[in-house]
This record gives C-alpha cells, sequence and structure tokens, in this order.
C-alpha cells in the first residue's frame, strides 16, 4: 500500500512487497513474530479503546457533502478519521502516520495501516462501525485485502493470515505462508491467489497458487502459473467478471528494475495462456476497471512521474494507446464504472522534471489538467483548475473527486464548479511527489 515517497528500490520493495528477503527482514526487526490470538473482541492501545472521539480535525470537511456521498474514512496529520450516519467526524487513530482506509463490501468494517517515522513498526488494525472501536490489530503488517461481497480480509506481512469477522470477535480462518508479493483475491472473491518463490541461483522461479477460501477454512493451494527462470512475478489485480489474472514481470528479481515499469502480463485461465502488455508502473492504482471486458492503465516508465506516460484501453484484449496532444502525456485514468468514459491527467510531458522535486517539478505541477476520454478524444475540464493530481470518478459515475492544491475536490461536470471536499491534506507521495488516492481516503457508498 502507499504512503511514503519512495525514491529507492528497498523503500519500493518494503511498502509494496516486491520482494522481501534477508535486507526487508533485518530492517523490521525481530518484533515481527508476535503471536495473533484467535479471537480478538478488544484490542487496542489506551488511545482507541474507548471507542471514537468526536473532535475537530485541523483539516476542514464539507460533512454535508461527504454524507451525501456515502461513507467515508480519511487521514491526515491528527491521524485517522471517518463519518458517522449522523454527521460526525469520529476520530479513530492518533497515529500521526495512519494511511490506506478501505471498507469491507458491506461497510461495517474499516481497516487501516499505522507507521512511525519513515514506515517503522507497521501495524494493521481493523475498526467496527456498529461496535464503535477497534476489534482487531496486527504488527508488522505489509498490505491487506477485502474479500469481495464477504467480511473476510487476507493480511499478509511476517505472519500472513485470513480473518473473518464474526458477532463473537474476529476469527483467523488459517495463515498461509509469507508470499513474495502481495495477494489477491480472484474476482468472484472464492480464492486467493499468491505467488512464492521457488527454486535457487539462475534457476529461481515464481509460482503462483490459488488457495480456496470457504466459510470456516483454507483449501489446499492449487498451482496456476510460473515465470520463466530467472525474473519474477509481481500480481496485480484479478480482472473483473473474468477468471484472468494481471500482473507485472520481475526481471532479474530486482526491485529496481521493477520500480521503473516493467512488462503488464494477462493470464487467462481458460486457455492457461499468457498476453503480454506495454510496459507498466507497478502500482495497482494506475490500472482502472469499467464494464466487462473493459479496463486501461497509464502506461511508460521510468519511475519519474512527469515523463513518457499514456493510458491504453484494452477492450475485449484489443489494446489501443490513447494519443494525447502533442508535447502532453496523460497520466492516472480512472473509468467511469458505468458510462465507461475514462478521466484522466493531461500533463506538459517534462523528463527531467521531477527528479529534483524543487522548482522545475512545481511548475510541471501546474500544466496538469482534468480530462475525459470519450467517443475518442480528450475533453479537458478547466473548470476544475490546475494542479490536478490522481482523479477518481464516483462509485456511481456522477463525478470525479481529485487533489488539486493541498485540497480533495469534488467535480461532476465540465460546467459546473468544483466543491471542496477536504482539506488540507498532508504531503503523501507516491512517485517522486505523486499523490496515491488509497493512501488518504476511501468511499463506501
Amino acid at each position: 500500500m502507499k504512503t511514503a515517497c519512495e525514491t529507492s528500490s528497498l523503500g519500493f520493495a518494503a511498502k509494496h512487497g516486491v520482494r522481501r528477503r534477508a535486507a526487508i527482514v533485518v530492517a523490521v526487526g525481530a518484533a515481527l513474530a508476535a503471536a495473533i490470538p484467535v479471537f480478538e473482541s478488544h484490542l487496542g492501545s489506551a488511545r482507541d479503546a474507548s471507542g471514537p472521539r468526536f473532535l475537530k480535525p485541523a483539516s476542514s470537511v464539507n460533512q454535508s457533502l461527504v454524507r451525501s456521498l456515502g461513507q467515508f474514512a480519511f487521514a491526515n496529520p491528527q491521524g485517522l478519521w471517518m463519518t458517522t450516519e449522523t454527521g460526525k467526524l469520529a476520530h479513530l487513530s492518533t497515529a500521526s502516520h495512519a494511511s490506506d482506509p478501505g471498507w469491507s463490501s458491506d461497510g461495517r468494517y474499516l481497516a487501516y495501516e499505522t507507521a512511525g517515522p519513515d514506515g517503522a513498526n507497521p501495524e494493521f488494525h481493523v475498526y467496527s462501525v456498529r461496535l464503535g472501536r477497534t476489534i482487531y490489530r496486527q504488527p508488522s503488517v505489509w498490505g491487506f485485502a477485502w474479500q469481495p461481497g464477504h467480511d473476510r480480509v487476507a493480511v499478509w506481512g511476517s505472519t500472513s493470515v485470513v480473518l473473518s469477522m464474526t458477532a463473537r470477535g474476529v476469527h483467523r480462518i488459517g495463515s498461509l505462508p509469507t508470499p513474495d508479493g502481495r495477494l489477491i483475491w480472484s474476482s468472484q472473491g472464492d480464492t486467493l491467489i499468491d505467488s512464492r518463490t521457488l527454486g535457487s541461483g539462475p534457476q529461481r522461479y515464481d509460482q503462483v497458487y490459488a488457495v480456496p477460501v470457504s466459510q470456516g477454512q483454507l483449501g489446499t493451494p492449487r498451482a496456476l502459473f510460473r515465470s520463466p527462470n530467472g525474473s519474477g512475478i509481481l500480481l496485480a489485480a484479478s480482472v473483473p467478471h473474468s477468471d484472468q489474472i494481471v500482473y507485472w514481470t520481475e526481471p532479474q528479481f530486482s526491485a529496481s528494475l521493477l520500480a521503473d515499469g516493467t512488462s503488464l502480463a494477462l493470464w487467462h485461465a481458460a486457455s492457461k495462456m499468457t498476453s503480454t502488455y506495454p510496459d507498466m508502473l507497478p502500482y495497482p492504482d494506475y490500472l482502472t476497471w469499467g464494464q466487462p471486458g473493459r479496463w486501461a492503465y497509464m502506461a511508460g516508465g521510468p519511475r519519474a512521474i512527469s515523463g513518457g506516460k499514456s493510458v491504453v484501453l484494452v477492450q475485449h484484449g484489443r489494446i489501443q494507446i490513447l494519443s494525447a496532444p502533442q508535447g502532453r502525456e496523460a497520466l492516472e485514468p480512472s473509468m467511469n464504472p458505468k458510462t465507461g468514459a475514462l478521466a484522466a491527467v493531461l500533463a506538459q510531458s517534462a523528463p527531467n522534471a521531477s527528479w529534483g522535486l524543487g522548482h522545475a517539478y512545481r511548475r510541471w505541477v501546474q500544466t496538469r489538467r482534468l480530462a475525459v476520454w470519450n467517443r475518442g478524444t480528450w475533453t479537458v475540464w478547466s473548470n476544475a483548475g490546475r494542479g490536478v493530481t490522481d482523479p477518481v470518478w464516483l462509485p456511481n459515475g456522477g463525478g470525479i473527486l481529485y487533489l488539486a492544491g493541498n485540497r480533495l475536490w469534488l467535480v461532476r461536470t465540465a460546467h459546473t464548479p468544483p466543491q471542496a471536499v477536504l482539506g488540507p491534506i498532508p504531503s503523501v507521495g507516491g512517485y517522486y511527489g505523486e499523490i496515491l488516492r488509497s493512501s488518504l481516503w476511501s468511499l463506501h457508498s
């Protein structure tokens, strides 16, 4: 998951599950070996054991607008916050490095992560909306993923487990070997998919497994596919409404090469065949899904965000690179789940702007404009202003959330003024200053 400006291959690996070998284990220390009780109905420090506190956050929140959108959670320097049915803001955690809020499919539970400075001592939390308190906490976690359609969550780190939220508390369904990467759920939600490194030396490779998840237990892992010798696999996502899996290849098992962009591949379960697509930076947030058979992603490298990027549209296996105006690049696509229209950022193509994070970068940020691709052309929504980052359509397709000027905004059409949702927000980055949506807020509607 995404919380810090990752400019080194080790930082990238530690946060994204690329390779966690001896160097990573040493870095996080011996505290990783904490045991996990089967049932934990009330966990947490003194700051969260008594339930939420209702305080005024340093960030200004448009509460009426947020209530109209659904359940909303966000992080700021004061910790993690959540809207309630009464319109109040519940302060769930005072950790200054809270991040990555994520709702269960029914909105009854909110999971999130906390960490110390520079990502030290990462910790995973589950908050029960009904009970109004934290019900589970686990140290040394690198990521998590809610099971589609269920109140179950896969958690991976020094100890990798599948948890079920029950009336009695949090039940551990089973444990898994620590993956060499991340875990993903199948699109049907009945299978957990992971990759594991096998072999040694030049014969080393990654094998992808499928683990069935039933009501109360994990099934026997089944081998799906593997990488060639000498290269690894980083799982990206299951393609919705299909049996296909998207992943990145990792040349020479090198986190540094992977971080600069690598081939995107699509494995077809029915044919056992693999299709390859243009290179992509290994961030799942840069994949976006629409109606069945239709998805898109941000293609190109290197890890610097301000040069060489484009949007690739995939429609039933057919690849189309969406041309940007001359001298511009297209970034960070988000597909409207109802209409299939693509929102993205159009910016000046300036490959050297991002490396210094100085005046050149700030000038480049001001060239970023919100645009929507529909019926074969880009339309700039100039009403959204400049400096646009990370647009994402609302789940109902009725507007676009985006970041600009250290605030979160909502714009509904190309002709209506944007509405401020939240701000100011903390400075949270991905590749060289790039903010990623899942680090800061999560919406359930």
